[in-house]
């Protein structure tokens, strides 16, 4: 018996990549060359499918499947009077196991209702056997292997090369095959399109593929994968396989599954038996279907359906089209510049300053001392410099409510010393040197840590504090490299948890990524590491993930930070990209796309969006587009009245970039709405502008302010206005005046909120004497509470932050029972630490630490009648535990031991050499033996792998704690300010602190001046002291031995208020471990005039 096969199929040769991600389906997709060598023209006869005698039938209703009795092989698909080809030949009698072809022996294949099983044995690999099942259920054939025997751990790599589940020919000069390899650069598209009946043979492989005729498409999806585990194989995204042959004068073109990993190298390896064990069974999914998308024409875009419907789901995939605004709130070397309940305020005044939109913010920092601190550790390492687990907690809880969902940046690549799971166990032996800015990272052994579960278990920990349920299931993958089968099984491992998977690129963990980095931020990568470049994978799969690139229609969501990320602060910049960019990318996400054409794209809404542009850059934001859906234009040329409905009630969202009055047409679920309220967008939420009619399905809108959205809802559906409640859980209202009013405190003078040209809160005090406080009841205890200040720069004026009320001053705080009180008169140290919004102001923290019995406390900042501005931001307070030696010696004014410091480097800010940049520099802890002299350490010339001995210094020198400057930048890294060392004119003071430094005059403590300037304040260096070597007593090489800790000791006489005077640290060498570490810090004052 034979049938005539009309199908034809295109092939994407091994490595070929050619379609741009922007072109429309259709004539601007590439295609492989018809005329070269070898090519060969439309068959002039039709190629029959040979039905093998006895061949089993199995069907769901609809399709109908025709397998092979000797060899579990498709022979055809049926569907509404089409046929499909499977594999054009005999049977086959081997299957390929760790790339060595093994005969195999088929047994009687039986039938079970829409299935078709094969009992299937090696015959050279004693014990080993499988069932191959061939099953069909809602026009979907899946083609598993189960039942796997391997008693001898033979079988771990498994293909089946010339299987050809679906074969086209070349007799229909529509056939083709549409293969995807994973490029996630701009200029090299991933996609070949591949006419069958002029392609040339050959084979290749691909990462997402379709296949179709004049009359059928498939699609496919399946868990092939290869190993890059295996030594030398290297590493990519294949998973499926497809070739151009000739069978009987005609070419084919045939698509199966590529190699199967089964069990991984590393599991091989590393797997005792209690690790994550081998990888679920083998199989492959095809679709079959006609004109699905109802255009007419089959093509590549219905198998793209096809395979949407087959999609292996993943975490968080239905989500990402509600996610418009992203965020990175941002701590980094133990300044906490972003405690967690800041991030909350800024949280509720983001879904005040949208309605409610989406919000994902990704924690970067939550761990230890902040970004890039004891990675390695996701749970019981919480960064309590900015609040711990417990404000974490409130952050994630409280965030739910202002519909913000949460993540954290974690690292499964390298890891540092004062992570708890650092150690030889965790790490590739010897050591190799990874990331080293505050501390040096070692690279982990991440194939050992995946296979033995022991990265997973670590995970529980993080979900045990954060379970499923609890708003926070988010996971930045910083860093992560590997690809292959690596990749794919630790994302499924991830989320058997529950963790929705992004990464810092596009072609990490690509089956399961959900948000890139590189994709969405112009500012890294270049064109040559940014979004997935294909058409068919953004076909697919738009809605599901944020890894595309710039589109004309599409568009692409972007991350504009302004949480101190990569140096940003202007809210400005962030609040207008949500607008002009993100908003209708994700508008455009909220259904499928159905048709793309060539300068059109159609959804499965009815949602149609035009432009005449065929490509656009990723600066340029994509105005140049209509958008039309139920039967209006909600989108055209930059302006746009979109519907919207996540996070609230149904509403319409209106920017208008020309700012002149417009009309617009409403959807026809609006039409009928008889008036709207047009509400004006703020900081503190909607701000009513006026009731419009609605006439003849139309709205007329008044003239707009600049840079400005608004939303309308209808008259009668109006929801109330959520209270936001700024400060929550942190003891103070308002902290950060995000309120924009004073209703939180009590004022006295000339006091009052602005909004600075960053798009930040803060207060001001007037030229009378003037204070702002409140009333604080605080549980009895010992408390540092702060207020971040700034002087008008170049200016002088006497100002205090002071604690009145139930306190009693700490040891080197000034004060009384009843009064504390830090008092400096001018702000003349540049804010350089570069995660902080107020980077580059002269903003400092003033802090007074007290102690009280549990009654009523009064925090105020308060300003003596001057000239000169005072601005004041940010207080917090937090328990304390003052140093215990504070004050063994008298006239002591300051000292810090590093036990408990409340945040950043106190009594040292970060130096100016640091304002273009992350400072190097953080609190370091104690992890013996591997924060400690004498383990291993890298060496000058010795390239990146460590050497055993040869860590020159102590991380921690007395106690758990102390202060480490990491290969610092050249330049002054550390300083003091009045507040952190307060002194008086023309009095003496003594400086001693332990340390150890690797090299003689690496670094030098210097004394200075301020003076002011028109602008601020200049620094001046009066005094430079070299600091000797003195490496820690674990350390030698030959007969030369680590003195160990050594103490430095110097004077220097205070000026007045105008001359400010400091002390600091200067960076001038480059060695490798260039280190510096201090302890046990004290300034006392000895003399003077």
């Amino acid at each position: 018996m034979a049938r005539r096969h009309t199908g034809a199929l295109a092939l994407a040769l091994a490595g070929a990549v050619g379609l741009s991600m922007t072109p429309a389906a259709g004539a601007a997709v590439p295609t492989a060359p018809s005329g070269a060598p070898g090519a060969v023209g439309a068959a002039t006869e039709a190629l029959d499918i040979a039905v093998p005698e006895g061949a089993l039938t199995i069907t769901d209703g609809t399709l109908t499947v025709r397998t092979h009795p000797d060899f579990p092989q498709v022979v055809d698909y049926r569907l509404g009077g089409k046929q499909l080809a499977g594999r054009l030949g005999s049977a086959l009698t081997s299957i390929t196991v760790d790339g060595v072809e093994q005969p195999v022996t088929v047994g009687t294949a039986t039938v079970s209702g829409a299935s078709v099983s094969y009992p299937v044995t090696f015959t050279k690999l004693p014990g080993a056997s499988l069932t191959a099942v061939i099953s069909v259920k809602d026009g979907a054939v899946t083609y598993s292997l189960t039942k796997i025997a391997d008693p001898q751990r033979k079988l771990n790599r498994i293909s089946i090369p010339d299987l050809d589940l679906v074969s086209v020919t070349g007799d229909d000069p529509k056939s083709q095959i549409m293969a995807t390899k994973m490029s996630i650069n701009r200029n090299v598209p991933g996609d070949t399109l591949i006419t069958v009946a002029g392609a040339e043979e050959g084979a290749g492989n691909a990462w997402m593929v379709t296949a179709n005729d004049s009359g059928l498409a498939a699609g496919f999806e399946t868990n092939a994968i290869g190993d890059n585990t295996v030594p030398g194989r290297g590493s990519n995204a294949d998973r499926f396989r497809q070739r151009v042959h000739t069978v009987d004068g005609v070419r084919v073109g045939s698509v199966g599954a590529a190699e199967w990993t089964y069990r991984g190298q590393a599991v091989s390896t590393y797997d005792d038996g209690s690790g994550i064990g081998v990888d679920p069974d083998p199989k492959i999914t095809v679709k079959i279907t006609a004109d699905a998308n109802r255009d007419a024409v089959v093509n590549w875009q219905d198998g793209a359906l096809a395979t949407r419907d087959i999609l292996t789901p993943f975490v968080g995939m239905e989500d990402v089209k509600n996610y418009v605004v992203a965020r990175i709130p941002f701590n980094i070397v133990s300044q906490a510049t972003h405690p967690f309940l800041r991030t909350l305020d800024d949280t509720k005044r983001i879904a005040l300053a949208t309605d409610k939109l989406g919000q994902q913010a990704l924690l970067k920092g939550y761990q230890a001392e902040g970004h890039d601190s004891a990675q390695g550790d996701y749970g019981d390492n919480y960064n309590e410099r900015a609040g711990g687990l417990k404000d974490m907690k409130t952050l994630v809880s409280e965030g739910k409510d202002w519909n913000a969902t949460f993540g954290v940046h974690v690292n499964a690549t390298e890891s540092y010393s004062e992570a708890n799971s650092f150690g030889e166990d965790l790490l590739t032996m010897p050591p190799v040197a990874g990331w080293g800015w505050m501390n040096q990272s070692y690279k982990m052994n991440n194939q050992k840590d995946l296979a033995t579960n022991n990265v997973f278990e670590r995970l529980a920990e993080l979900r045990k504090n954060f379970p499923a349920d609890s708003n926070m299931n988010w996971l930045y993958w910083d860093v992560y490299y590997p690809r292959g089968w690596e990749g794919d099984r630790f994302a499924a491992e991830a989320q058997k948890q529950g963790w929705r998977i992004s990464s810092e690129w596009s072609y990490a963990m690509p089956q399961a990524n959900t948000w890139a980095h590189w994709a969405v931020d112009e500012n890294y990568g270049g064109a040559t590491h940014k979004g997935i470049n294909s058409q068919l994978a953004r076909f697919v799969q738009n809605s599901y993930r944020d890894t595309w690139n710039p589109d004309p229609r599409l568009g692409n969501p972007n991350i504009v930070e302004f949480e101190g990320w990569q140096r940003k602060n202007d809210y400005n910049a962030f609040i207008k990209n949500v607008w002009e960019r993100n908003l209708p990318a994700k508008f455009l996400q909220q259904s499928d796309i159905m048709r793309w054409q060539d300068k059109s794209i159609t959804f499965e809404n009815g949602t149609v969006v035009t432009s005449p542009l065929d490509t656009i850059d990723g600066k340029t934001v994509p105005t140049n587009r209509t958008i039309t859906f139920d039967g209006a234009t909600v989108y055209d040329q930059g302006s746009y009245l979109l519907p919207w409905k996540d996070g609230g009630s149904d509403r319409l969202y209106y920017w208008n970039p020309g700012k002149a009055k417009a009309t617009w047409e409403l959807t026809d679920a609006w039409a009928s709405q008889k008036q709207l309220t047009l509400f004006k967008l703020t900081d503190t939420g909607r701000a009513k502008v006026a009731d419009v009619p609605v006439t003849g399905g139309k709205v007329s809108l008044p003239a707009t302010e600049a840079d400005t959205a608004y939303v309308l809802y209808p008259t009668s559906k109006v929801p109330a206005a959520q209270a936001p409640n700024w400060g929550e859980g942190s003891g103070i209202s308002d902290p950060g005046f995000f309120s924009g009013t004073l209703d939180a405190y009590r004022t006295s003078g000339s006091v009052k909120v602005v909004r600075t040209d960053r798009g930040n809160f803060q207060a001001e005090l007037g030229p009378r004497a003037s204070s702002v406080g409140q009333q604080l009841r605080l549980p009895a205890g010992s408390y540092s509470a702060w207020a971040w200040v700034e002087i008008e720069p170049g200016k002088t004026r006497t100002v205090s932050v002071r604690a009145t009320g139930d306190v009693a001053a700490q040891p080197t705080q000034g004060g009384h029972r009843g009064q504390v009180a830090t008092t400096i008169t001018s702000s003349s140290a540049i804010n350089a630490t570069a995660s902080d919004e107020k980077k580059g102001t002269y903003f400092q923290r003033v802090p007074i630490r007290f102690t009280t019995r549990g009654g009523p406390v009064n925090l105020t900042v308060r300003a003596d009648a001057g000239a000169a501005k005072v601005s004041v931001d940010d207080l917090r307070v937090v328990p304390w535990t003052a140093p215990a030696e504070a004050g063994a010696v008298p006239g002591t004014v300051a000292f810090e031991d590093f036990e408990n410091v409340d945040t950043g480097y106190w009594p040292f800010v970060t130096g100016s050499r640091n304002a273009g940049g992350d400072a190097r520099t953080q609190l370091a802890k104690r992890h013996e033996p591997y924060s400690q002299s004498g383990w291993y350490g890298l060496v000058n010339g010795g390239g990146s792998t460590a050497v055993e001995g040869q860590k020159y210094l102590d991380n921690a020198l007395d106690g758990d704690w102390s202060l480490m400057s990491n290969e610092e930048n050249r330049g002054l890294v550390l300083r003091s300010t009045s507040a952190s060392v307060p002194t008086k004119p023309g009095r003496t003071y003594k400086v001693t602190f332990d340390y150890q430094a690797a090299y003689d005059d690496d670094y030098s403590v210097v004394v200075g001046t301020d003076t002011a300037t028109a602008t601020g304040w200049k620094e001046n260096i009066t005094k430079t002291m070299p600091v000797a070597q003195a490496r820690g007593a674990g350390w030698s090489l030959g007969d030369e031995r680590g003195s160990g800790t050594k103490q430095f000791t110097f004077e220097f006489t205070a000026g007045d208020a105008t001359t400010p005077t400091f002390f600091g640290v200067v960076k001038s060498g480059s060695g490798r471990q260039g280190n510096l570490v201090i302890d046990n810090l004290r300034v006392v004052e000895v003399g003077g005039r």
